[in-house]
């Protein structure tokens, strides 16, 4: 069956018309410029400013090519783009970012151990390198070991992979571990000011334990993260399971960049922007991916897109993992 105009654009956009009109009339005086006649022209609606936006972080097309087809010069797009982004920040970062409070940690801890099976866990982080064109007179600042110009996006992400903490625009010569230790995030947590749970016991007998966020090898053993067993050594049964449980919680944060990237195009090619308008499109995206994974989880499980599917699989993951370790 062909695919009606409405459903055409709502794919191609990658958002929903509602929530779009909902971004629109949120903050619709800032969005827009203000609202008078020069003796010039009539000033670009705020509708058009927003759907240019929206094209360009869900289709990643060159400014050139959005200038064709909103007939808007390139230029005056580059200062939508990046006035745009600004404003979906300003708007949804309350909103899909909520103040961190012990007792939010706790009901993360407890999606984790429900849905993951890893106790006392908050969330999963790992970053994300967004490659640029090498901005001007920047040297090796940017230059990562992959041999790209990029900024890095630190997140940390919940068991329905939400992001609940970003940190962007770091530079992409540094390290993970680098930039989380110098983050507010890692200052808070080394500090102990970062209002988590206390301690708690898994076991009758057994000892109290923190919570941590998980992490791959790029981070440092501390007593709120986690990190997998060196697989330089030979590893025992217990090391092992703990690894593949490490690795099944860790996931969650590689699965929101791919659903980040899957959504929004314009990861997918270098930026043709400055630093600080990448660094706005990050936010943006970011805080819509929050939004519309927020109401997609609101929905009931059974009617949720490949729900059931992932969930078969997942299992018959789990199962053959299991019987490789006890099969060694």
């Amino acid at each position: 069956m062909p695919q009606t105009s409405w459903q055409s654009k709502k794919n191609y956009e990658q958002i929903n018309k509602m929530y779009c009109l909902y971004l629109l009339l949120k903050r619709r005086e800032e969005l827009a410029k203000r609202r008078f006649w020069t003796v010039v022209r009539i000033p670009i609606p705020a509708r058009m400013r927003f759907d240019i936006c929206i094209r360009y972080l869900a289709v990643g097309d060159s400014f050139q090519s959005l200038s064709y087809a909103f007939r808007v010069a390139p230029n005056t797009i580059s200062k939508i783009i990046s006035e745009s982004c600004q404003v979906i920040w300003d708007v949804l970062a309350e909103i899909v970012f909520p103040e961190p409070t012990e007792q939010l940690w706790y009901q993360k801890a407890c999606d984790y151990e429900d849905l993951w099976d890893f106790p006392n866990c908050i969330g999963s982080i790992d970053g994300k390198h967004v490659v640029l064109q090498a901005p001007y007179k920047s040297g090796s600042t940017y230059y990562n070991y992959k041999g790209q110009h990029s900024i890095v996006l630190l997140a940390v992400t919940d068991a329905n992979g939400l992001f609940t903490v970003v940190d962007i625009g770091a530079e992409g010569r540094r390290s993970d571990g680098g930039i989380f230790m110098h983050s507010d995030l890692g200052v808070s947590l080394s500090n102990n000011e970062f209002s988590l749970p206390p301690a708690r016991r898994l076991e009758e007998n057994g000892p109290d334990l923190s919570y941590v966020l998980v992490g791959d090898e790029a981070f440092a053993l501390t007593n709120y993260m986690m990190r997998p067993y060196s697989r330089r050594n030979e590893l025992d049964l217990s090391q092992k399971v703990y690894n593949y449980r490490h690795c099944r919680a860790r996931r969650s944060v590689e699965c929101s960049f791919g659903v980040l990237a899957g959504r929004w195009r314009v990861y997918r090619r270098p930026m043709e922007t400055s630093v600080s308008t990448s660094i706005k499109v990050v936010q943006a995206t970011v805080c819509l991916h929050n939004f519309l994974l927020a109401k997609y989880l609101t929905r009931p499980p059974q009617e949720r897109q490949y729900s059931q599917q992932l969930l078969q699989k997942e299992m018959h993951l789990h199962m053959h993992f299991m019987i490789c370790i006890f099969n060694m």
